[in-house]
């Protein structure tokens, strides 16, 4: 009861604050609104020098999409106060890297960065445009660092050399996933969870329920690490020219912290001080002592120019669908970190309407969310495969829901880290009698009919409970017979495989979840095969922000909401949102994966 009146005036005290903070944020988004109008009004073109190095800093998190320019101001304000790096989009990415192959200008590539902030299937693509970048233009990659996290290494392992500082470290330890539980914490309020679910693997409700993992979910969970980390340490191997073996080695016998370990194993070139690294970037670019390096930042290279790998004057276009978050019902058009159904849907259709746009590629980076909205999505995937060539590229997750709106595509790719698959369906009522009960409230109802509406301050009866329990049966027949007929198999087939199951991506195509290993790249590449496009085609980016004022006075809104909620209750913040919608919603069934997971990669 303490933590309770403790958490209930943090709330109160944190609705003050946001009073407060919020006269502020305005005060600065009204001068940053100015400076990115300004931004957004020309398109400034940044000069890039002979014998230039192109610096990609891997401790900027590579995200789905870019930012707009209002976007990047709204982000920019909430890296300067939650500290952080801002984003970079893939796709702008990965075109910068392929036309520095041909940029005389471009000498190099300059890997930095003690870490990498992006997923491992966007690194994972990073790591294939560096290679091809390597192959088509035969121009150096260098990485250096003064230490490196497993992450960079997985990355800069393409590179032509690898170099640490005498002193540092290379943080090889395989992948770690951890959940948090909060059954405790929801004893200690006396909150009954009332549980309804199809799936023997469907552990998105444990943390909820139970103070620990199920064999079932721990099964799955080391199933998929260890398919993600087979993932990362073959690339890192390949790329090194060791066996996979030396470098679980490695790992296993915490060698993180010998920087001669990791040169011994070769996962490493050199250990060289900054100012030796840059002697050797001078000699290889031909450059004489002391003379200075010129640089070209990936995010401002190319600015202001057309990228060149394409034909972008063609009138023949892919579209690029954005669905990336939770999956939530109506319609939401400022919140871009969540996929609304009625939005998404109006997307689908109007780019299968749209006579010059020949094929669709929908990027999925989704752990799912609402049943209701997954299959009004879903019918527009359908109905517009019917009329023109549909590719899903999955990102870092594409699971439960997620997956639901994209197994009806003519071709599913993925990236081996990819988490997919999760075919089943979970229902949480919470009861809150007791916990109000505590602190001396009471709430009566009084009904027109026998059962009345469902609410969270009674318990269910047996006969809600039975048809609570008979939607979530009905949703999960429904999700298997879409992926039957969308995979070509039997519903025996996928139940074998569903019953809530989460699959990293390599296990995902031995089961025929996904039909092919790639990025967003290749996936765009299929979509033009398949609508005989060759290279004359142009790529559009889906959603439009219609409102990009509004847009960013939500974003601001949001971030702050999250910053004062994460200073007043720290990980108890994340707890509350995961929470609050099976509180404050009615009940209903869900299509989501054990999603917050933390995957130290």
């Amino acid at each position: 009861m303490k933590q309770f009146f403790i958490t209930l005036l943090a709330v109160i005290v944190g609705q003050l604050l946001w009073g407060i903070v919020s006269v502020f944020f305005y005060l600065i988004m009204f001068f940053m609104i100015i400076s990115a109008a300004s931004s957004a009004s020309t398109s400034v073109q940044v000069p890039v020098k002979d014998n230039s190095l192109l610096v990609i800093d891997l401790t900027t998190e590579i995200a789905d999409r870019s930012a707009s320019d209002y976007m990047a101001s709204a982000n920019a304000l909430m890296v300067a106060l939650n500290g952080g790096s801002p984003q970079l989009g893939l796709y702008e990415t990965l075109e910068k890297i392929n036309d520095a192959a041909t940029d005389k200008k471009i000498n190099g590539i300059y890997l930095k960065g003690e870490t990498s902030a992006s997923s491992i299937p966007v690194m994972t693509e990073l790591r294939k445009a560096l290679a091809q970048f390597k192959e088509t233009s035969g121009k150096p990659v260098f990485y250096y660092s003064s230490s490196t996290s497993q992450s960079a290494l997985y990355v800069a392992s393409v590179a032509d050399a690898v170099y640490i500082t005498p002193q540092g470290t290379a943080d090889v330890n395989g992948i770690t996933g951890s959940v948090m539980f909060y059954k405790d914490m929801l004893d200690k309020l006396d909150v009954d969870i009332q549980v309804f679910r199809h799936g023997k693997f469907k552990s998105a409700v444990e943390p909820y329920t139970l103070n620990k993992m199920s064999d079932a979910s721990r099964e799955q969970t080391q199933t998929y690490i260890d398919a993600m980390w087979a993932d990362v340490r073959d690339g890192i191997a390949a790329s090194r020219g060791i066996s996979a073996k030396s470098v679980d080695d490695f790992a296993n016998n915490v060698n993180s912290f010998n920087p001669q370990a990791a040169l011994d194993a070769r996962l490493v070139d050199g250990l060289i001080y900054y100012d030796q690294f840059l002697a050797l970037l001078r000699d290889t670019l031909g450059l004489k002592a002391n003379a200075d390096i010129p640089i070209s930042d990936i995010a401002d290279y190319n600015k202001g120019n057309k990228l060149t790998k394409l034909n972008r004057g063609s009138n023949n276009k892919i579209a690029v669908i954005y669905a990336v978050g939770e999956i939530q019902e109506g319609s939401n058009k400022m919140d871009l970190a969540n996929i609304y159904a009625d939005d998404l849907a109006r997307t689908i259709r109007e780019a299968r309407n749209d006579e010059s746009v020949k094929a669709v590629v929908m990027r999925v980076n989704s752990p799912g969310g609402s049943a209701l909205a997954s299959d009004i999505i879903w019918r527009e995937v359908a109905e517009t495969k019917r009329v023109k060539p549909f590719v899903v590229s999955m990102g870092e997750c594409a699971a439960s829901g997620g997956y639901y709106i994209s197994c009806a595509a003519d071709v599913i790719v993925a990236e081996p880290a990819t988490l997919t698959g999760s075919i089943g369906v979970f229902g949480l009522v919470p009861c809150l009698k007791k916990t109000i009960g505590n602190i001396g409230l009471n709430i009566e109802t009084v009904n027109s009919n026998q059962e009345g509406a469902l609410t969270a301050y009674s318990p269910l009866t047996a006969k809600q409970s039975a048809a609570v329990q008979a939607t979530i049966e009905r949703v999960y027949s429904t999700f298997v017979g879409r992926c039957a007929e969308g995979r070509n198999k039997t519903d025996s087939q996928i139940d074998d495989i569903a019953q809530g199951r989460v699959w990293a991506g390599t296990d995902a195509k031995r089961l025929g979840l996904i039909d092919e290993f790639g990025g967003l790249t290749e996936a765009i590449e299929i979509a033009a095969d398949r609508a005989d496009l060759g290279t004359n085609y142009s790529v559009t980016h889906l959603p439009n922000v219609e409102d990009s004022f509004m847009f960013m006075l939500k974003q601001l809104g949001l971030s702050a909401k999250a910053l004062i909620g994460n200073m007043l209750l720290g990980d108890s913040y994340k707890a509350a949102t995961n929470i609050q919608p099976y509180v404050c919603d009615k009940p209903r069934a869900m299509l989501r994966m054990e999603y917050d997971i933390n995957i130290n990669k």
